[in-house]
């Protein structure tokens, strides 16, 4: 017997009963007259199962789901005398259904943002924004989440609107101890009723200019 070790599917909880949701494969090298192959799937706990497996190899379900992560094990056994048998793990994903109430995936608008710095700017100064799309709905909100493993001391997001300002630490462009370019990652977070958050990422560039000799930069 031959199968793959692991199968996973993932669908919404508003999935109706006796839906497809996926399929699994097993193969009898032995051949005729030995190829007849069954399938048996065993839920946690030992209960009823809400899945099965037809004679087609489709994986359909009895009933409907509530959001979460479930493992099944599913056995496949031959005709042969003695019958062989071979086991895989199914898992089984089934996320939230969105309301129309809630927002589709976040988005940013731009996949990188370039922004320029004076070095001699005070500190807690905006130095600019980034955008996503927004819903108003109050049933989920828009918040983004900063995230700069180099960067973090440097600057700072309001994580309402998206301003990104600088903090704590005065620049100077001829300073070996500073550079010139700062990458700031940002990402983008979406919580709502929904139980699983989606998130988009973007990268913010941050160019240090030096005011003493006045350097043009092109973004």
């Amino acid at each position: 017997m031959v199968s793959s070790g692991s199968y996973e599917f993932t669908f919404t909880e508003d999935q109706t009963a006796d839906s497809l949701i996926g399929y699994v494969s097993a193969v009898d090298i032995d051949g005729n007259p030995y190829n007849c192959i069954s399938y048996s799937i065993t839920p946690p706990g030992n209960g009823t199962s809400p899945i099965s497996v037809t004679e087609e190899d489709d994986i359909t379900t009895s009933t409907t789901f509530t959001p979460g992560v479930t493992m099944y094990e599913v056995v496949a056994t031959d005709s042969g005398v003695p019958p062989q048998s071979t086991n895989a793990t199914i898992e089984i994903t089934v996320i939230a259904a969105r309301t129309p109430d809630e927002p589709e995936n976040p988005i940013f608008q731009q996949t990188e943002y370039h922004f320029l710095l004076r070095e001699d700017v005070t500190l807690h100064t905006e130095i600019g924004f980034v955008a996503a799309n927004r819903n108003t709905s109050i049933m989920a909100t828009n918040s983004f989440l900063y995230s700069a493993p180099q960067s973090e001391v440097l600057f700072q997001m309001d994580t309402s609107t998206g301003e990104i300002s600088n903090q704590e630490r005065p620049f100077d462009f001829d300073s070996g101890n500073t550079n010139c370019t700062f990458s700031v990652i940002v990402k983008l977070s979406i919580i709502g009723s929904i139980e699983v958050q989606s998130q988009d990422t973007s990268l913010a560039t941050v160019y240090l200019r030096n005011v003493n000799e006045h350097s043009q930069s092109l973004l």
